[in-house]
């Protein structure tokens, strides 16, 4: 049985974006941290509801901050290179929820 050359590379790209499914799946399960997370998207929200003088800019900034600090502490005050991408990718993480759940609320 002949494969067309478009079958191949249908199942060539099928299989490259599983791969790369499973590969951010271990990634986020490995350096995102919940509890921080959740943290950094409280503080985000203070922040931008409440704190008129910080520029919305700035917000994801100090959620990246506060998440390298907040990893840390958990981590018994250990900087490694893990912990502080963990704590970035938790706080950046936590802008990027907030901005899903607005769009999410204003298309409903």
């Amino acid at each position: 049985m002949t494969l067309s050359i478009c079958g191949i590379v249908e199942n060539l790209l099928l299989s490259y974006l599983k791969k790369m499914e499973e590969v951010t799946m271990e990634f986020l399960n490995e350096f995102m941290l919940p509890v921080v997370l959740g943290i950094c998207l409280c503080v985000g929200f203070v922040v931008k509801k409440w704190v008129n003088d910080v520029d919305n800019k700035y917000i994801p900034t100090i959620c990246a901050v506060l998440g390298i600090v907040l990893a840390a502490w958990i981590n018994g005050w250990a900087i490694t290179p893990q912990i502080v991408l963990s704590g970035i990718v938790s706080g950046l993480g936590s802008t990027g929820l907030h901005q899903a759940f607005v769009q999410y609320l204003e298309k409903k």
